[in-house]
């Protein structure tokens, strides 16, 4: 019979039990913490549940389970808070438990973080595994009435059970979204009061309604043709209801003009150095704003090293010379579980009024842009009948939290479900930038390839990789290595030396997340050492980031980074020689022409046929491409720019 599942409280003969309450509270810090500050410092998952051990369970497994609280030590002193929870043992020594941290910026653990993982307890040991690469293994055995644990055999913390559970967490929980603008009336947050007020630290996320038209809004009273100013300032956060440690925002510096209700970025690539991509947004007035008028965009901060995109929104008073500060809020993202937050800031810019480089150009661009959008549907006009079995299992086993948005596209047109965030539907959701690690990256080649096998036929997925660069792997691995099996991630080579396990796909990632980074331009494209094994290539799938990863980086060996990237521009070689990227080719051949009123900026040269290797190893030049080189895009192979919708 199962057990029941509780929620909130119990007591058996062994133990006493309650949940532990959390959600949204702003405390800011970057002091170590005291075992008797944690109180309020570690988040927890929304669905913990503790399940008492049943009487199979052997007493000294029995005795871990239950909430533990303390602090892990810097130099003997308590630094970074800890709450361990076990939620569930069981008589075969299996523990379910999460594993929760606050903030200490000694050791750069900069945002507060739980994860959940599956240990066991042996000879009176509880051991287990972060679920993240290269995951560190932690410890916990008794020392009297305390738990003593260890972090990779080092480190030390003590943790003492939690007599009641109601005092610790980040303050009283928030349920739902924030509250929405009033259905009547003017607005009641962010008004020009506030965005004309000093910066302070004390606002937070609010409803996304309010960074669009409240009330009875009215075009705008005045027109946007100058350059907005953006210094670097103080970016708050937040997770899981817990206090995060305060990040710098770059600044930036970009010209803007208005055309329509349309707030318009001369410059929409990722902006040097602050990774930051800007969008068009909308111009309003409202009449409780004193006569300026209103403006929004959304914004995306990216990472140079992964494709991190968290979205953002920001607003602002303007007139024909002035501005008000501008609010800023970070509200989504695709990223890792590890860098998930709310963000907020409120920032004192400048305006500048005057001409715009290019801008007649960069108007006409824009109108072609809103003359031809991509064809965007909601989810309710499916052509397909309601009720369909597979559409209501459509996104799959995804929990609603991580689920940012899905679709279909049918007959070329997207059918779009949802633009969820954590403070309502993004209002900008067509502007979204859904960069992901690896997926991006594979998203990236795939897309480009695509391309290629349209123009010159389906036989590009059957070259072989060897046939279009270097190599020089002590092994015969590459021999049968396709473009195919690139995509697939199924080129059965890696370097889980000295041996592979085929049971764990992501072993050769694990591996390279702790080597160091290298980045620059290379000075030849090439496979040197591609990988330290081999087995059957097509039938291993082998996760690893490299595969799809940039040419840029450059360590000794390179070990088969940038698989698809050093092999397309390989492919698509133009003279002269302009590092013609894979991100030339999908901005050249697939983005530019679907806005373009004119003919694609490339043109092929050598037929219609993709080019064979010659004997001799050497490759025709071929595919000019005409087209300036894209403005804002980072080095080589810098794809962390996301896709749009």
């Amino acid at each position: 019979m199962n057990r029941p599942m509780w929620q909130y409280g119990f007591t058996t003969r062994r133990h006493r039990w309650m949940i532990i309450a959390f959600a949204l509270g702003v405390v800011l810090g970057t002091q170590a913490a005291a075992a008797g500050e944690c109180q309020r410092e570690t988040p927890l998952p929304a669905d913990v549940r503790l399940i008492p051990p049943g009487p199979e369970v052997s007493e000294a497994v029995a005795r871990f389970a239950g909430a533990w609280l303390g602090a892990w030590l810097d130099n003997e002193h308590e630094a970074l808070c800890h709450t361990l929870v076990v939620e569930e043992v069981l008589a075969s020594s299996y523990a379910r438990v999460i594993y929760s941290v606050g903030t200490y910026a000694g050791w750069n653990a900069r945002l507060p973080n739980f994860w959940r993982a599956t240990g066991w307890i042996i000879q009176g040991q509880l051991r287990f595994q972060l679920p993240v690469p290269g995951g560190p293994e932690l410890a916990y055995r008794f020392a009297g009435e305390t738990l003593s644990g260890t972090f990779k055999g080092e480190g030390r913390v003590t943790l003492t059970r939690v007599a009641d559970l109601s005092q610790v967490g980040c303050g009283p929980q928030a349920v739902g979204l924030p509250p929405a603008p009033p259905a009547a009336g003017g607005r009641d947050r962010l008004t020009a009061a506030e965005l004309l007020a000093s910066p302070e630290a004390s606002i937070g996320p609010v409803h996304n309604a309010y960074y669009m038209p409240v009330g009875q809004a009215e075009p705008a009273r005045h027109a946007v043709r100058g350059t907005l100013t953006v210094p670097t300032s103080t970016l708050f956060r937040g997770r899981q209801g817990c206090a995060g440690l305060a990040e710098l925002l770059t600044g930036f510096e970009v010209a803007f003009f208005t055309q329509g209700e349309h707030l318009v970025p001369a410059d929409r690539g990722i902006l040097p150095p602050s990774g930051i991509i800007l969008s068009p947004g909308r111009v309003w007035s409202e009449p409780g704003d004193g006569g300026f008028s209103r403006a929004s965009f959304p914004l995306v901060l990216t990472d140079p090293h992964v494709n991190e995109a968290h979205h953002g929104l920001t607003t602002f008073l303007y007139d024909d010379t002035q501005v008000s500060a501008l609010r800023v809020q970070v509200v989504q993202e695709t990223a890792p579980h590890w860098n998930k937050y709310d963000g907020w800031a409120q920032i004192s810019i400048a305006y500048t009024p005057g001409s715009i480089p290019n801008e007649d150009g960069i108007r006409s661009q824009f109108a072609a842009e809103l003359q031809h959008p991509t064809p965007i549907q909601p989810w309710s006009a499916l052509p397909v009948s309601s009720g369909a079995p597979w559409l209501e299992r459509f996104d799959g086993d995804t929990a609603p939290a991580d689920l940012k948005a899905s679709g279909l596209i049918i007959d070329g047109v997207i059918y779009l479900r949802g633009c969820e965030t954590r403070t309502a539907p993004y209002p900008y959701c067509q502007q979204m930038r859904h960069g992901v690690y690896s997926v991006t990256k594979s998203l990236g080649a795939a897309v480009a390839l695509l391309r290629l096998a349209q123009k010159y036929g389906d036989e590009v997925f059957d070259l072989k990789i060897k046939d279009y660069v270097t190599v020089t792997a002590p092994h015969d691995g590459w021999e049968r290595v396709t473009f195919k099996d690139a995509l697939n991630m199924a080129t059965g080579v890696g370097e889980s030396w000295p041996q592979r396990d085929l049971t764990r796909p992501h072993g050769d990632e694990d591996r390279f997340c702790r080597k160091v980074r290298f980045w620059g331009k290379i000075p030849k494209l090439g496979v040197r050492n591609s990988m330290a094994y081999r087995c059957q290539h097509s039938r291993k799938s082998n996760f690893a980031t490299e595969p799809f990863d940039a040419p840029g980086r450059d360590p000794p060996r390179l070990r088969g980074g940038g698989i698809m990237q050093a092999v397309l521009p390989e492919f698509v070689n133009s003279p002269p020689h302009l590092h013609a990227l894979l991100l030339q080719v999908l901005e050249t051949q697939v983005a530019t022409p679907r806005v373009s009123t004119g003919p694609a900026t490339a043109r092929s040269r050598g037929g219609g046929r993709p080019p064979r290797p010659p004997a001799g190893g050497r490759r025709p030049r071929w595919l000019a491409a005409r087209g300036r080189r894209p403005r804002g895009r980072g080095g080589p192979g810098s794809d962390s720019r996301g896709g749009r919708l």
